[in-house]
């Protein structure tokens, strides 16, 4: 996404109501925070006014596609702390059962049995 051009209120207001001939967004989660980051520092967000907020706030949804609670949740930390950060990912990751030559395998013994069910399959493979 091309951040060099940040508009304005007005331009963020018009854009809000539909006055807009060109849709943006952005890619992912590294590009959107970065976006949200350039708009709230330039336009120095706590100092801002409850109605300009809110068109801030709106626009800022329509561009990242973040819902209204994301926003606010965003916005709360950036508030607090003077910038957005990615927090870390908190979700365990386990590692796989099946290799991928395992995986291969049991797609080729598959089509060989003609899409029989995994316990037939299974009993296939028991008696080989």
């Amino acid at each position: 996404m091309d951040t060099t051009h940040i508009p304005t209120l007005k331009q963020m207001a018009q854009y809000v109501s539909g006055h807009n001939i060109v849709k943006l967004s952005c890619q992912n989660k590294t590009e959107a925070y970065a976006f949200l980051e350039q708009v709230l520092v330039k336009h120095s967000y706590t100092t801002l006014t409850k109605p300009d907020k809110s068109i801030v706030k709106a626009y800022l949804s329509q561009i990242t596609g973040y819902s209204r609670a994301q926003l606010t949740r965003l916005l709360h930390q950036y508030v607090l702390s003077g910038h957005l950060a990615l927090s870390p990912r908190t979700q365990p990751i386990f590692r796989g059962i099946y290799t991928r030559t395992d995986i291969v395998e049991l797609a080729r013994i598959d089509d060989l049995l003609d899409g029989l069910s995994g316990p037939a399959t299974k009993r296939v493979l028991k008696r080989e």
